[in-house]
């Protein structure tokens, strides 16, 4: 599988991910802000799993395969999201847990 389709996959289960992380309290910036973030991480994750994105030192040696696996991670958690996830109990109970 390569990095999009693994990126797309990972995608889909990162909505309950980002909601327990999400303050309910937090503006609409802050949680895409924490979104973005999570899909970078699930994105290098996708990425040292295929073997696309090595470091070398410190230095990340492909940037095409982080950004597109992060991308194709965040298209599809926005739409798993969206359509399944955004008006559930379930992320209701995970957004107000109280940290």
């Amino acid at each position: 599988m390569n990095e999009i389709g693994l990126g797309v996959a990972m995608g889909a289960f990162l909505p309950p991910v980002v909601s327990f992380l999400k303050r309910s309290r937090w503006p609409t910036w802050a949680t895409m802000a924490l979104t973005v973030a999570v899909c970078l991480v699930a994105g290098t994750a996708n990425g040292a799993i295929n073997g696309t994105v090595t470091l070398n030192g410190d230095i990340i040696q492909d940037t095409e395969g982080l950004l597109a696996a992060s991308a194709a991670s965040f298209t599809s958690a926005t739409v798993v999201y969206k359509t399944f996830f955004q008006n559930t109990a379930v992320n209701d109970t995970l957004t107000g847990v109280d940290r």
